[in-house]
């Protein structure tokens, strides 16, 4: 892993998509499939939007050679930017709201599985606030024009225990969780996160090396797979920065490499207190593999890179074995990852 893994992102993410090929529709595939559209629409589309709709801007650059794309394609990619980004400033939008509704009520909440070193976004808001507030929650949300979704609409998001899905006629849904758990299994307690949360662009997020374990989680327990998003949060947060540490020595700032080196051992004592120091390992390790090859051997890389079966195996025994965990963590693994194979083929 480099410096560079860890300081440009959006470089790290057109790398990765125009890997191998100078097609822009195939690398658009490859930004998509790791949630990286917005960066590669950039390079690929660099005047101004009011040049392209006048037709005074020149066919955008490609990213090995001048581009031979006509102008209609232009003004498509540049469509197509404007649509994306519009799309993330809803998202963000939506986050100012649910601030607006909650903190403004002194609700204390956090958003999980969002902030990541990318302009990215899920489909839906995660949001976690302690249990003893989600009647608050519930009304502020239903006043607001969200409503929980009925068991026949989304069987396994009425059932499942620990969450709650609300849905908007036109706004992003709401994720609703009691703890960082799925399946009804903790992984993160809520207090922890709520207790270190930090604020960024007027919204709560949990802190940084609190919210690159949440990510940790995510890919073992619940994607299987880790993307690229989440290896760099992963990579700069549970990692380190080989650039930062070299700096410290020669520079002798000791402190400063000690504190890096607690934060680090923070985010695998969270990890282990709650059963899963295996799947953490695993996590970490998968992410620096990934942000490695994407900066060394971007052609051969496909993302999401699925987690190693037995690897998983183990991690999911392990937490299974747990206060927290449940005898059927394994085989309910087993047969969800085993669907998600199915359906990336």
């Amino acid at each position: 892993m480099s410096e560079a893994a860890t300081r440009a992102p959006e470089a790290l993410a057109v790398r990765y998509a125009t890997a191998g090929t100078t097609d822009w529709v195939g690398a658009l595939e490859r930004a998509d499939a790791s949630g990286t559209a917005i960066p590669l629409l950039e390079q690929l589309y660099r005047a101004a939007d009011d040049d392209v709709a006048n037709g005074s801007a020149t066919p955008p650059g490609s990213w090995t050679r001048p581009s031979d794309l006509d102008d209609a394609t232009g003004r498509y990619l540049a469509a197509e930017r404007r649509r994306r980004q519009a799309r993330l400033d809803q998202f963000r939008l939506d986050l100012a709201l649910v601030d607006d509704i909650l903190d403004g009520r002194d609700v204390p909440y956090a958003v999980i599985k969002t902030n990541v070193d990318l302009p990215w976004h899920p489909w839906d808001v995660n949001l976690l606030a302690a249990e003893r507030d989600w009647s608050r929650v519930d009304s502020l949300l239903t006043e607001n024009g969200w409503r929980r979704t009925s068991f026949p609409a989304h069987p396994l998001a009425r059932s499942e225990p620990g969450k709650r899905l609300y849905e908007h006629p036109v706004r992003h849904p709401i994720h609703l969780h009691r703890d960082v758990s799925w399946n009804g299994l903790r992984y993160v307690p809520a207090e922890p996160v709520l207790d270190s949360r930090t604020r960024i662009d007027g919204v709560w997020y949990p802190d940084p090396t609190i919210d690159a374990v949440i990510h940790a989680a995510h890919a073992v327990f619940e994607n299987f797979a880790m993307g690229l998003p989440e290896a760099v949060t992963i990579v700069r947060h549970l990692a380190g920065d080989p650039g930062e540490e070299r700096a410290d020595r020669t520079s002798g700032d000791r402190e400063r490499a000690i504190e890096r080196h607690r934060t680090i051992e923070r985010g695998r004592h969270l990890a282990a207190i709650e059963g899963w120091p295996t799947g953490y390992d695993l996590a970490v390790t998968a992410a620096r593999e990934v942000i490695d090859d994407v900066e060394h051997r971007p052609a051969t890389v496909s993302l999401p890179r699925a987690l190693p079966a037995m690897e998983l195996a183990r991690a999911w025994l392990e937490h299974a074995r747990s206060p927290d965990g449940g005898w059927y963590e394994l085989p309910l693994n087993v047969a969800l990852r085993g669907a998600k194979v199915v359906s990336r083929d």
